[in-house]
C-alpha cells in the first residue's frame, strides 16, 4: 500500500527552511538566519545602579554551582564593589579554575528591580530584545562556548581571566524570525521556573530544619511520643528498636566519612557534645539519634562523599 504522507502544517513547516546560505563567520546557516556575535545579542556586564554602602544581597564565588544553575548561600551586606546584577541575569565565572569547574548560575533570588552584587570575578550576562534568560543559561553551559571563553583567558598562571573581547569573537546563528526564539523560550522557560521553585522549597526546608533541630536536641521543643516513635520506625537502624550507642554514632560518622566537627555543624550543636556522645560520657538524645540516622539514610547509595 502506498504510504500516507501527510504534509506538515504551514506554521510548523516554516520552522524548517529548505535552503541554506553561506556566511563568512559560521559557514552554512539556514536561509534568513544571521551570524551574530554574542556581544550583540546579549548584554555583557550591563549597568546596574547600586550606590556604595547600600545593603544588598551578595553572592560570592562559592555560591555558584558547578552543575545546574541554583545560586545558594546568598547573604546581605553593604555594597563596596563587585559585579552587579538583577533577577534574570546569568552569572559566569571569569577566572581560572572556577570557569573550568563549571561555575555558573541564574539570579532568581532578588525582588522586582532589586539590585544585588557578587564577586569581582563574575561576568554578568543579561537578556536583550528577543533573547531570554533560558537561552543565555543554555549558552553559558554549552561546551563550545565555554571552551572559547577559556581560550581567551590571559594572565599569570592560576589567575587567568576571560577577556570581554571574547564575546565579540563568538558567533551564533540567530533566526530571522522571532517566532523560533519565542518557541525555544516557551519550551525551556518552564523547566527553569521549576528549578527555581525547587530551590526555594529546598531553602525553606533547610531553614525549617536549622530552626527546629537545635530546639529538639536541647529539649526546648519536644515531639509527642507517638511522633517520635513513628520517626524512629521509619529510619534505618543497626539493631531494630535499639537506641543509638556511642559505637553506632561513630560507625555512622565513619560511613559518611564526616569529621566530628562537620557532624556537629550539621546538627547545630557543639563539637564537645559530639565528643561526649561518642565517648559514652553523655547519653545520646532521641532527636540526635534520629537526625544522625537520617543523614546515613539520605546518603546511602551515593558513593564516597569525601571528608568534610
Amino acid at each position: 500500500a502506498k504510504p500516507d504522507h501527510k504534509p506538515l502544517p504551514d506554521d510548523i513547516r516554516q520552522l524548517f527552511p529548505s535552503e541554506f546560505e553561506l556566511t563568512e563567520e559560521l559557514g552554512w546557516v539556514p536561509k534568513g538566519w544571521e551570524a551574530m556575535p554574542v556581544s550583540k545579542i546579549i548584554d555583557i556586564n550591563p549597568k546596574v545602579s547600586l550606590p556604595k554602602g547600600v545593603v544588598a544581597k551578595f553572592a560570592d564565588m562559592k555560591a555558584l554551582p558547578t552543575t545546574g544553575y541554583s545560586v545558594t548561600g546568598v547573604i546581605e551586606k553593604a555594597y563596596s564593589g563587585g559585579a552587579k546584577f538583577q533577577n534574570g541575569d546569568v552569572l559566569l565565572a571569569r577566572i581560572t579554575p572556577c570557569l573550568e569547574n563549571g561555575k555558573t548560575g541564574i539570579v532568581d533570588f532578588l525582588n522586582g528591580n532589586e539590585a544585588g552584587f557578587g564577586s569581582t570575578e563574575f561576568i554578568t550576562m543579561r537578556k536583550k530584545e528577543s533573547i531570554e534568560t533560558s537561552f543565555i543559561a543554555c549558552l553559558a553551559r554549552d561546551a563550545n562556548f565555554r571552551k572559547h571563553c577559556m581560550q581567551s583567558m590571559v594572565g599569570s598562571s592560576g589567575r587567568q581571566r576571560v577577556q570581554n573581547a571574547c564575546f565579540d569573537a563568538y558567533y551564533m546563528p540567530i533566526p530571522g524570525s522571532e517566532e523560533i526564539l519565542m518557541l525555544f523560550s516557551k519550551m525551556t522557560s518552564a523547566n527553569f521556573l521549576k528549578m527555581s521553585i525547587n530551590r526555594l522549597e529546598s531553602q525553606s526546608l533547610t531553614n525549617l530544619r536549622d530552626t527546629l533541630l537545635p530546639k529538639l536536641i536541647s529539649g526546648e521543643l519536644r515531639l509527642p511520643s507517638e511522633a517520635l516513635a513513628d520517626a524512629e520506625q521509619q529510619l534505618y537502624t543497626f539493631d531494630k528498636g535499639a537506641s543509638m550507642t556511642p559505637t553506632d554514632m561513630k560507625h555512622i560518622r565513619h560511613q559518611l566519612n564526616w569529621s566530628q566537627e562537620f557532624l556537629a555543624r550539621q546538627l547545630g550543636i557543639s563539637l564537645r557534645s559530639i565528643s561526649r556522645y561518642e565517648a559514652g560520657h553523655t547519653q545520646i538524645p532521641s532527636p540526635v539519634d534520629i537526625a544522625v540516622r537520617s543523614f546515613l539514610k539520605g546518603n546511602r547509595g551515593q558513593g564516597y562523599f569525601g571528608r568534610k
